[in-house]
């Protein structure tokens, strides 16, 4: 009898923390839904597009450089593709791979994807928590969820990650923030609410602003990681780029990395950018995956002589009107870039 007694006690007590844990969760979930600032961001609907039916034949993935660089009415109607892109801010990329898996189950027919490796995002020293936040909010619950949480955020954040309410996270307790919240919340199929494209064109800079920028980066040369003489990639975005070719190769999708165009000061102001790139090269030798970067002003050769000149693609990064700032194109600049885009993957795809 005393045995039994102790087992119920134990029972009863491990039911009133369960029960607590599924309250404060719940009150959590409540809080975030109301205040969190993704719920009804536009890199929310841009992601939406992950789950839509509308078809996406090809995907374009990456950070703020794809929503203002990759026009998609220019590649479908150079292609004859259904174009997206699918992007959020300062995007990871670990979150650029739980992207690629999330719209490749959605929509089997995307058989290309473009992705982008942005130096100052491969590169990047710290964790990003708030974009990665920013895709985790944007899943709805699955492993691919839980598999892109676990590979992206450090361990001492996984408690932190899997909570509703997250250190790290953006959070607006203003009523026009709740009142946006409940607008989107309030359709039962509001992960179907997109901006469809993912594109943002948006003006190009004046020649001062342009020299202005220029003379700032000229006071703020960096280096960035080597060992024995050559750039280092972090390995966190060694594993997902790996991650990325591994999965496309199952899936029989045609998968390119490319750098979109930034202003020549920038990658000037980096003394060993030519290092970097050739890190990315060598990495992806293994694979034998194209990489593109825009960034060495140099004409894009042949396919056949690619392989052994590694030639960059001609873009006119010294024209400030095909610049918005320092690492994104104008809606100019994104036509140009786009179209020279299209241009080399017609000859050499």
């Amino acid at each position: 009898m005393i045995h039994c007694g102790k087992k119920g006690t134990r029972l009863r007590i491990c039911g009133k923390i369960i029960l607590f844990a599924v309250i404060f969760y719940a009150a959590e979930f409540v809080v975030f839904c109301l205040t969190g600032t993704e719920i009804s961001s536009w890199s929310r609907r841009i992601l939406n597009q992950m789950y839509t039916d509308s078809p996406i034949e090809i995907g374009v993935i990456g950070g703020s450089q794809v929503l203002y660089g990759i026009s998609p009415s220019v590649m479908q109607e150079r292609l004859g593709k259904a174009s997206a892109n699918l992007t959020s801010s300062q995007q990871p990329l670990s979150a650029t791979d739980a992207v690629l898996r999330e719209t490749a189950a959605h929509h089997p027919e995307m058989k290309e994807v473009y992705v982008s490796l942005d130096y100052s995002l491969v590169m990047a020293d710290e964790v990003n928590l708030e974009s990665i936040y920013m895709m985790a909010d944007a899943m709805p619950a699955s492993w691919n969820k839980v598999r892109f949480l676990l590979h992206a955020t450090p361990q001492e954040y996984y408690l932190n990650s899997f909570l509703p309410l997250r250190k790290g996270e953006s959070y607006s307790f203003s009523r026009q923030q709740i009142v946006q919240n409940l607008a989107v919340l309030k359709e039962p199929d509001y992960r179907f609410q997109a901006s469809a494209g993912g594109y943002a064109p948006h003006d190009g800079m004046t020649q001062a602003a342009y020299d202005a920028l220029a003379e700032e980066y000229q006071s703020k040369k960096e280096s960035l990681p080597e060992e024995n003489g050559k750039v280092v990639l972090p390995d966190r975005s060694v594993w997902a780029i790996r991650d990325m070719i591994s999965f496309c190769k199952k899936r029989d999708i045609h998968l390119t990395f490319l750098a979109t165009p930034v202003p020549e000061f920038v990658t000037e102001s980096v003394t060993n950018y030519d290092g970097y790139v050739q890190a990315v090269r060598d990495l992806l030798d293994e694979s034998d995956v194209e990489y593109l970067d825009f960034n060495q002003n140099r004409k894009c050769e042949e396919k056949q002589n690619y392989d052994e000149t590694r030639q960059g693609c001609l873009f006119d990064r010294k024209n400030p009107s095909l610049f918005n700032d320092d690492f994104h194109l104008s809606g100019m600049g994104a036509e140009i870039f786009t179209e020279s885009l299209c241009s080399w993957l017609q000859t050499n795809g």
